[in-house]
């Protein structure tokens, strides 16, 4: 079974936007032989998703599970085929704790066609506004990521 992985930081809002995004997208594709996680770089066990980040699902009618946050480990690298992460730091501190796997690990929104340097910056503070333009990127990235893997073809590593 292929694992896919999101990290942030807190695992309160940008990956498990990713996600559930990415559940979503490949539901309505029918592929059900994936299993989709998420972590955060700093995150602290069992604290849940930051409600102002749950809106954007909802929105486009997807219900968050009862989502727990954790920290990302070297046993969550070692088992996930691919990582997409957020930030630059979040590359740097993944890779440091499983330095053989970082082959596995890239930014997610290198995967936004155009409109996007690599980072998706924390929305934390830039209120509602800020909240929905990371949530579209997202949404852009997670669809380029499911179109290329699940039509055959590799992603860049």
């Amino acid at each position: 079974m292929l694992t896919i992985h999101f990290v942030c930081s807190g695992n309160m809002c940008r990956s498990p936007m990713g996600e559930y995004l990415l559940k979503a997208k490949l539901k309505k594709m029918e592929i059900i032989d994936v299993m989709i996680d998420s972590s955060g770089t700093v995150a602290k066990d069992g604290g849940h998703v930051a409600i102002p980040c749950i809106a954007p699902l909802q929105d486009i009618g997807i219900k968050i599970d009862p989502h727990r946050t954790k920290r990302i480990t070297r046993e969550i690298i070692e088992r996930s085929d691919y990582i997409f992460v957020m930030e630059t730091h979040h590359l740097k501190t993944v890779t440091s704790l499983a330095p053989e796997h970082s082959n596995k690990v890239m930014m997610l929104g290198d995967y936004i066609d155009g409109k996007c340097c690599g980072d998706i910056a924390d929305p934390f503070g830039g209120g509602r506004d800020a909240i929905y333009q990371v949530f579209q990127l997202i949404n852009e990235a997670c669809e380029a990521i499911a179109k290329t893997i699940f039509n055959g073809k590799s992603l860049a590593i």
